[in-house]
């Protein structure tokens, strides 16, 4: 599950927040709790919401891309990654018609995140 709202973009490290946030160097605050197993990554104005599964899949995805042990620095970018990989997911999924999905359902059998629909029994 995810949403996005608001406008901006950014790039940057992480550095840690009294509050329990942490926050990229570009701006990029990930912040958890505000709703029941939900992140928020903010960038200026622009905000996406993401599950904590989700956020555990892309971070599984980040680790695997790097080298073992990943380096602190590395580490530290993964918030402004998260959010340029759901803020361009979301983009995709506005800017598609709902006909390219139903498309993709029919005669792929693809349903979200690229996984196959379970045929009816």
């Amino acid at each position: 599950s995810s949403h996005v709202s608001g406008g901006g973009g950014g790039g940057g490290g992480v550095k840690r927040s009294r509050r329990g946030s942490v926050k990229a160097a570009s701006s990029v605050v990930l912040t958890r709790g505000l709703a029941p197993g939900m992140v928020r990554l903010a960038c200026g104005e622009t905000h996406v919401s993401v599950s904590e599964a989700h956020l555990g899949k892309l971070w599984a995805l980040y680790a695997r891309s790097r080298p073992s042990p990943m380096p602190p620095a590395a580490a530290e970018r993964f918030p402004e990654a998260a959010f340029c990989v759901v803020a361009r997911q979301l983009s995709l999924q506005a800017a598609c018609p709902p006909s390219v999905f139903e498309t993709l359902r029919q005669d792929l059998g693809m349903r979200h995140e690229g996984r196959r629909a379970r045929a009816a029994s």
